[in-house]
């Protein structure tokens, strides 16, 4: 009979990051290997995975800032996306190049983060619900050191 911690070790070891760079924009992001990914956009410009159990959502992206926004104008439609859901902010960071506004509404959790270079917008999403809070903050906090954004468009 096997060992109840051999088992619990097994049930509670962090699932494997596969790194996943984007063939457009050159943007770099680790997920994790037993997600599935849905279909890409014809465009190139990012992927989206769902947890196995379809709880929870992964997605990245990038754009050319062809309006062209502000660096205050994206961190503004990054607070916006929020107010539209009517949630409410848990963490707000602002860098130089970049915003990160984690937020909950409705059962969910969601941590964003945009980053702005000169003609790009890139930036990944990660949204599941409160009830994985613990998993999922581990493992958005293992996600986030992965991450490179956009400089420019692929050649």
């Amino acid at each position: 009979m096997p060992c109840l911690a051999v088992i619990a070790a097994l049930t509670l070891a962090p699932v494997k990051l596969v790194p996943y760079v984007n063939g457009r924009w050159d943007f770099l992001i680790s997920r994790p290997s037993n997600w599935v990914a849905s279909e890409p956009p014809t465009n190139g410009s990012g992927q989206e995975w769902k947890s196995p159990d379809g709880k929870a959502s992964l997605s990245c992206w990038g754009s050319f800032n062809a309006v062209p926004w502000t660096f205050k104008e994206v961190c503004d439609q990054q607070m916006e996306r929020v107010k539209e859901v009517k949630g409410k902010v848990t963490y707000r960071k602002i860098g130089k190049t970049f915003a990160v506004v984690s937020y909950s509404y409705s059962g969910r959790e969601v941590y964003e983060r945009v980053d702005f270079t000169t003609g790009v917008v890139s930036g990944w999403s990660f949204s599941a619900p409160i009830s994985q809070h613990i998993e999922m903050s581990k493992l958005t906090e293992r996600i986030a050191k992965t991450w490179k954004p956009a400089t420019k468009e692929r050649d």
